[in-house]
Parts: structure tokens; C-alpha cells; sequence
């Protein structure tokens, strides 16, 4: 886990930020890179191993407000179902990407950097 600017030359915007809620779980396997991510879980994100994911990635298994307009207008605060994000081995996760809910990445498959995705990308 890289935490510090001389660390990476590419440019971090903030340190590694973890956070997982009462119930959820975040699960990162063995030989795996971290720059600079965030991961916010309140179901889980379970991370195969040698998977790496590029500086400020960001990885959400929920949204912080709800999605649909009429939602927002009666409770702005109460966000909608979480799903879980699943990352198998061997994964890159290029440089400012977000993956949100309900992402699932199989085995040895690329997202690009500065992208978004709430697809899943199986066999």
C-alpha cells in the first residue's frame, strides 16, 4: 500500500482511505498493490490476489444518495439497495477509476484508467 507522493509518480490526491461499515467487510488478497485507493464498503469488496489497482481508484458498493429524483425530494440521505463489488485475481484497475455497485470483474481483466463502470466484465 502506497500512502506518500515519492512513492508514486503518477500523483496521489490522498492517502489509502478504507471504510467499511458495521456489517460489511473489505477483503484484499495477498500480493496486491494499492495507491492511493479509497474502498468504502457497506456490503463488501473482496479483492483477489495479485490484483492491482492504480493510484486514486475509487471502489463504492453503494451510493451516497439515492439515484432517482423523486427519491431524493422525500429522503435525500437514505441511498439506494447496496450490491457488492468483486474484483477476482490478477485484476488491474488503472489510475482514477471508479467502480461502483454491483461491479464484478473476472480473472485478469483491465479497466482502463479514468473510467467508470458499474458492468460487469465476466468470463
Amino acid at each position: 500500500m502506497i500512502n506518500i507522493q515519492r512513492g508514486n509518480p503518477i500523483g496521489l490526491n490522498h492517502c489509502c482511505i478504507l471504510m467499511a461499515g458495521p456489517d460489511a467487510k473489505i477483503e484484499v488478497g495477498a500480493h496486491e498493490g494499492l495507491t492511493g485507493v479509497v474502498l468504502n464498503a457497506t456490503v463488501s469488496i473482496p479483492i483477489g490476489r495479485y490484483g492491482m489497482l492504480g493510484a486514486n481508484v475509487r471502489i463504492l458498493d453503494y451510493d451516497f444518495h439515492p439515484i432517482h429524483w423523486e427519491k431524493r425530494r422525500v429522503d435525500p440521505k437514505t441511498p439506494e439497495k447496496p450490491q457488492p463489488v468483486i474484483l477476482e485475481e490478477d485484476v488491474f484497475v488503472g489510475t482514477d477509476a471508479i467502480i461502483l455497485k454491483g461491479g464484478q470483474w473476472a480473472r485478469e481483466r483491465l479497466l482502463a484508467l479514468a473510467q467508470s463502470s458499474q458492468n460487469q466484465f465476466l468470463r
